[in-house]
């Protein structure tokens, strides 16, 4: 750690030469598993999406859990991982504060919905083994719709992170 005895004009000059806004692109491992992972996410869930969108008969209950997920999953690759790929080979964000914080924020909402589409289907999954009666005559496409609905509107709303 350096001394910052001398005067204040040196720390200015310290603190000046620290910040650089030369930005370096690196292609690490890492960044390149990230690259990866990105187009095979949005390849083989988009095709899943496919796959849901033209077969009517896989539009069950239960699969309204599965596309919910899908369109989560789809939604952070599409928006989150190729500013993750930026931000990991870059030496610093060069799109500016603005997209840093959308990228910030994306990243909490989408991953709160992904995680609310996993604790949806394992509560979908809970109820019909423990309470396979009343999941036969209660649960339904539009009870799973809006079950998805209010978990993504609760999920993509700030208030609920403090």
């Amino acid at each position: 750690m350096n001394n910052l005895t001398g005067s204040k004009d040196e720390v200015i000059v310290l603190m000046s030469n620290t910040s650089t806004n030369a930005t370096t692109i690196e292609w690490t491992p890492l960044a390149m598993i990230f690259t990866l992972a990105t187009i095979l996410s949005i390849l083989f869930n988009g095709l899943l999406m496919v796959v849901f969108i033209y077969d009517h008969s896989l539009r069950t209950p239960f699969n309204v859990y599965l596309i919910n997920l899908l369109i989560a999953n789809l939604l952070c690759s599409i928006v989150q991982n190729p500013l993750e790929i930026i931000n990991t080979i870059s030496s610093n964000f060069w799109l500016g504060p603005q997209v840093c914080t959308l990228y910030q924020y994306a990243g909490y909402i989408l991953q709160a919905s992904v995680s609310g589409a996993h604790i949806l289907i394992a509560v979908n999954r809970t109820w019909a083994v423990t309470h396979p009666i009343s999941y036969r005559s209660i649960h339904s496409q539009v009870v799973a719709i809006a079950l998805c609905l209010g978990t993504s509107i609760s999920s993509s709303n700030p208030i609920f992170f403090w």
